[in-house]
């Protein structure tokens, strides 16, 4: 309401959509307007001179897509509705999606909330008079806990499994019995499930990648390859040939194509260990590859197109290292959405004799293995 009262000259302050359309430059503007049944002729001509106006503010285009709700607070047909809107836009083609939650009912805010995080890689904005437009934080529990009966259900017998007790086969190598790990496996089970990138934070030494290992064999990539890097590791002149390969005749040394690791992921994951340890130019290119899915390799004209998920890991501050310009604040927030923080072994009770008697039964089958081969070269 706050718009369209703008729009008509009683208010004199722009509302939410009016503020995001004049500090950001999109390629069309998207509206849904549920149309109620009692006067919809009024109602459609009241958005016609809305839409007039809101043109005054772009030079894009806006489009309305006009459903019938029940009710502006019935959760089940917002989402169905909103839904049914975004697969009619991507049919166009769009690289990127953002979804704006203040305008309309808190029912439709939590819808935008659990698509943006469940279904459609989109990127979240709310504003308000006070701050204008910004970028919202969230947990990734509210994602996973609310999604719609209708959808979770769909996912079949995987996706129940990660609300249950029991743990799938893709976690058995994560040797466990705390409740802290529990809770921990509880929530990658769930992260796994939902197509979305994730971020795993902890002490060197506590399972990192392990978890995302699992994290990968859980979800509907299983299929697709796991390509595990050491950020850390790769010398920072040859971290972007790496990462986005490079053509022959690239640079000194390029005496023949290679793929990078971010194509060899492609239609798996990714896992960017010690993502802390990359160069700040190359974040920036990263932030891009996450948000477009096309990738340069270096000395080349072509940009190639790419299906990954991101699974990165630290033992570093994150908020320390955005607050020193170390680490883009940007790009915590593209892989921020499911969060894991594992627990340090002083923290899991009872799991480190379960860890030795674990480790001395590894140590028992090797030697016999030793030992039967030397008893064969006698």
């Amino acid at each position: 309401m706050s718009d369209l009262k703008c729009a008509r000259g009683e208010e004199p302050e722009l509302g939410p959509i009016g503020q995001a359309v004049q500090e950001y430059k999109y390629a069309s503007v998207e509206l849904i307007a549920n149309a109620p049944k009692k006067d919809l002729a009024a109602f459609r001509s009241g958005i016609a001179e809305y839409v007039k106006w809101l043109k005054s503010l772009t030079e894009v285009s806006v489009n309305v897509h006009q459903v019938t709700l029940s009710s502006p607070m019935h959760f089940g047909e917002v989402y169905e509705r909103a839904d049914e809107v975004v697969g009619n836009v991507l049919e166009k083609g769009p690289t990127s999606l953002v979804f704006h939650l203040s305008p309309g009912t808190s029912a439709m805010a939590a819808m935008w909330l659990i698509l943006a995080t469940t279904k459609y890689p989109a990127e979240l904005i709310a504003s308000s008079r006070e701050t204008g437009i910004y970028k919202p934080e969230f947990p990734f529990e509210l994602a996973a806990d609310y999604l719609p009966r209708k959808a979770a259900a769909a996912k079949g017998t995987v996706i129940r499994a990660a609300f249950e007790e029991r743990t799938p086969p893709a976690f058995d190598k994560i040797i466990h019995r705390c409740e802290a790990m529990k809770k921990v496996i509880s929530k990658a089970q769930r992260v796994a499930q939902f197509d979305v990138p994730g971020l795993i934070l902890g002490e060197t030494g506590t399972g990192q990648e392990l978890f995302a290992e699992a994290i990968h064999h859980a979800s509907p990539r299983s299929k697709g390859p796991f390509v595990a890097v050491n950020c850390g590791a790769i010398p920072k002149e040859l971290v972007e040939a790496e990462f986005f390969g490079y053509v022959k005749g690239a640079f000194t040394g390029a005496d023949s194509p290679r793929i990078g690791l971010i194509e060899q992921a492609h239609e798996g994951t990714l896992f960017l260990d010690e993502l802390g340890e990359l160069p700040l130019e190359v974040q920036v290119k990263l932030l891009r590859v996450l948000q477009e899915n096309k990738v340069r390799p270096v000395g080349s004209k072509e940009i190639r197109n790419v299906d990954i998920r991101v699974v990165a890991a630290t033992h570093r501050d994150v908020e320390k290292a955005i607050s020193e310009q170390r680490f883009r604040e940007d790009l915590y927030h593209r892989l921020a959405v499911g969060i894991l923080t594992l627990p340090p072994l002083r923290s899991r009770p009872g799991d480190l004799a379960l860890l030795i008697e674990f480790r001395m039964e590894q140590l028992t089958e090797s030697l016999a293995s030793i030992g039967k081969l030397l008893s064969g070269l006698r």
